[in-house]
């Protein structure tokens, strides 16, 4: 049976992936701090703009590293045409919740819609959340899950490895759900699990990151558009704690179960050919 041990290049890159989470995190910080000089806790306009920038810029630069280093695993990301297709497919089960907005908007009582409030944001955020899905994606998926993933999946036909596959799927999820706990107490982590599983799983399946960005990007700004145009703070929060349960609610009884399908289905996350040369 192959094993982690007869691959020695295999079994670092999980530790590869960790360390390079770490570091972009705190690679992102320093060169905010430096070339924008703002605070990171600084709301403004152009801060969210240079932010989002510089979080697309050091997820590109982490991704092509990522693909020389674990590359010599015979892993290799899926950019093209059959492999975003593969990504789109896998999202079907997030359309809903990005539909579900609006209706919640609309039942809210006495809710009023500032469009003029939005309007001087449209650009900046569109700027900032392209860089966060980039670099959320890579930092979560494109690294960590791919790393898990080659280290410890050695038979990926083995019924250990899809349980395996199961777990570091929803572990990798769990992980990106708690980190936003600052963002929105405990419902925001449980709606993050939600969609953090519905975006790895799709990885999983189709190891397709584009897919994940546009899908992460359509979510995250519709729903920052949505709370600038209500016209009232207690209206805002309203919004997003209904989103959030909304979220939860479909995550439990489609998303995660679709999530799950898709990581037992997922082909090989290497070239078995390339593997025996190793």
């Amino acid at each position: 049976m192959e094993t982690v041990k007869d691959h020695p290049k295999r079994k670092h890159s999980l530790s590869f992936a960790i360390w390079s989470v770490v570091g972009i995190y705190f690679s992102r910080q320093i060169i905010l701090r430096i070339v924008s000089g703002f605070s990171l806790l600084d709301n403004s306009l152009t801060a969210r703009t240079a932010d989002g920038l510089i979080r697309a810029f050091v997820g590109i630069i982490s991704i092509l590293v990522l693909g020389k280093i674990i590359g010599s695993n015979g892993f290799k990301f899926a950019f093209t045409t059959k492999g975003f297709k593969k990504g789109m497919f896998a999202h079907i089960a997030m359309i809903a919740p990005i539909i579900f907005m609006p209706f919640i908007v609309l039942s809210i009582p006495q809710s009023q819609l500032d469009f003029s409030n939005a309007i001087p944001h449209l650009l900046p955020y569109v700027i900032f959340h392209i860089g966060n899905a980039v670099w959320e994606d890579v930092a979560w998926n494109g690294v960590l899950m791919t790393g898990a993933m080659i280290t410890y999946s050695a038979t990926w036909n083995e019924p250990t490895t899809v349980r395996k596959r199961v777990k570091f799927m929803l572990m990798c999820s769990f992980a990106f759900g708690l980190v936003h706990f600052g963002g929105g107490g405990i419902l925001h982590v449980f709606s993050a699990v939600a969609t953090g599983v519905a975006w790895g799983a799709a990885y999983i399946y189709s190891k397709n990151l584009p897919s994940l960005f546009i899908t992460h990007f359509v979510m995250n700004y519709v729903t920052t558009m949505i709370q600038l145009m209500l016209s009232d703070t207690e209206l805002v929060i309203l919004f997003v704690q209904r989103f959030f349960i909304t979220n939860i609610i479909w995550g439990i009884v489609v998303m995660i179960p679709f999530a799950i399908y898709l990581t037992i289905k997922a082909e090989p996350f290497w070239s078995l050919e390339k593997d025996r040369s190793v």
